[in-house]
């Protein structure tokens, strides 16, 4: 009798749960390029410059030297660069110093990048100044310019190039390392600008053909932009848009902690929540296994500061996910390093945030485990049951057997796994849940045919 009542109670507990909540709406594939293994390890190794400068400084064995350059080896990564009218230069390398905001990927500078990467080679013409083109750039454009012309919000822009000579291949890694060591040339620009705490977005564009006429082979283009400065940048309160969460699923087969091509998880599927609620978009990592997301709700709204962000990579394939440590939504002060007049220094502006992946600490997925939470129960027959008879949707809504319908294979493997990942559950509650199933697709309007 015992038994029997809480098999009641577990049941009207669950009918309530499922009653009182929405559907799970399906998010929306975000559109940022289809970044190459060898154009994604350029991000990664800029991206591991920005989280720690002055490692990535003594890294290629930057010493400085200025007599300013006091306490020894505490301001190497600003070697070479100064800014007028400072009495002390610890001041502006200070600003080099803290981990910045990581880059996300955009869509619209990664087709300015490559293109003008093509330009440069079939053109013979190794400049930041558009003289011919193959894409309708005019005449005379600019890094901002071109952005633009391919779809970028705004003409906050920065772009470096670089080429290896002799012609001949020249790695990511070593182009890096060109332009953030640069000691041969004045002012350090490249390194500047690989660090630049604004910069929110990128895009790389790797040209590789025969020698043209001036003997290169290999072209690299980099757009560096933000989407936070719509207006006047002299406004100390700008309008605060859309950051990301980006980063790269990769097999570190070599074991050095960092990802190189090669090592690349293309296609996996990564969904990312706000609060509780799945945000807007999914990305699925491309062919150089990154991905990037908006931080926006399904309702449009930017994510708050400190809200807490949940990002999962599955493998459809062999279905096995991994969940990052938990984020949270953050913004703050970015300085624009350069300028030296109030009040254009510094902005408040929304923050990226980063979550790699490594094949080593994907796990498996419990069968009919929608909410991906390690438990089958009675949230994943509350994601099942809002979309079953429904096509052209995914794991997250019940489709467990990826045969793209929520049906009653989905509702068996659910019933069949129910309490895994759990206490054990008695075996009438089970029964009692199939029940409920069966009552909230009747709710839907009946049984219907798999499609």
């Amino acid at each position: 009798m015992v038994t029997i009542r809480k098999t009641i109670q577990a049941f009207l507990i669950a009918l309530t749960a499922l009653l009182a909540a929405g559907p799970l709406q399906a998010s929306q594939a975000y559109d940022f390029g289809d970044p190459t293994p060898e154009e994604e390890w350029m991000r990664f190794l800029m991206n591991r410059a920005r989280a720690n400068p002055e490692a990535e400084a003594d890294r290629f064995g930057l010493i400085n030297a200025h007599p300013d350059a006091v306490p020894a080896g505490a301001y190497d990564v600003g070697e070479g660069i100064t800014l007028g009218g400072l009495e002390d230069q610890r001041d502006y390398w200070s600003r080099y110093q803290g981990p910045r905001q990581p880059l996300a990927w955009s869509a619209s500078l990664c087709a300015a990048a490559r293109h003008h990467a093509h330009d440069m080679h079939r053109y013979n013409n190794f400049s930041h100044t558009t003289t011919r083109s193959s894409y309708d750039y005019p005449r005379g454009a600019r890094p901002w310019d071109r952005a633009v012309l391919e779809g970028y919000t705004t003409h906050y822009v920065g772009e470096n190039i670089v080429c290896g000579q002799p012609a001949g291949y020249f790695s990511a890694a070593d182009m890096h390392e060109s332009l953030f060591v640069e000691t041969d040339y004045e002012g350090r620009g490249h390194r500047r600008n690989i660090l630049h705490s604004p910069w929110r977005e990128v895009g790389v564009g790797l040209y590789t053909g025969d020698p043209n006429d001036g003997g290169w082979t290999d072209l690299w283009a980099i757009d560096f932009g933000t989407d936070a400065f719509r207006g006047d940048l002299s406004d100390p309160y700008p309008e605060v848009d859309t950051a990301f969460v980006t980063g790269v699923a990769y097999d570190d087969a070599n074991g050095d902690g960092a990802y190189q091509p090669g090592e690349q998880m293309p296609g996996l599927r990564v969904w990312a929540w706000g609060s509780d609620r799945l945000l807007a978009h999914h990305a699925d990592t491309a062919a150089g296994g990154g991905y990037t997301i908006p931080l926006l709700h399904d309702d449009g709204s930017d994510l708050q500061t400190g809200e807490p962000v949940r990002v999962i990579f599955f493998d459809t394939v062999n279905g096995r996910c991994f969940q990052p440590p938990g984020l949270t939504a953050a913004a703050g002060e970015v300085r624009i390093e350069d300028d030296n007049e109030p009040p254009v220094d510094s902005f408040f502006q929304q923050l990226n945030l980063r979550a790699d992946a490594v094949a080593a600490d994907f796990v498996d997925v419990l069968a009919g485990d929608a909410t991906l939470d390690g438990v089958v129960g009675v949230a994943d027959l509350v994601s099942l049951a809002e979309s079953y008879g429904e096509g052209g949707l995914t794991w997250l809504h019940g489709d467990f057997n990826f045969d793209g319908v929520v049906g009653i294979a989905d509702l068996a493997q659910l019933a069949e796994h129910y309490g895994d990942g759990a206490q054990p559950v008695p075996e009438p509650i089970t029964l009692a849940l199939l029940a409920l199933g069966a009552v909230a697709i009747r709710r839907r309007g009946g049984l219907r045919p798999r499609r």
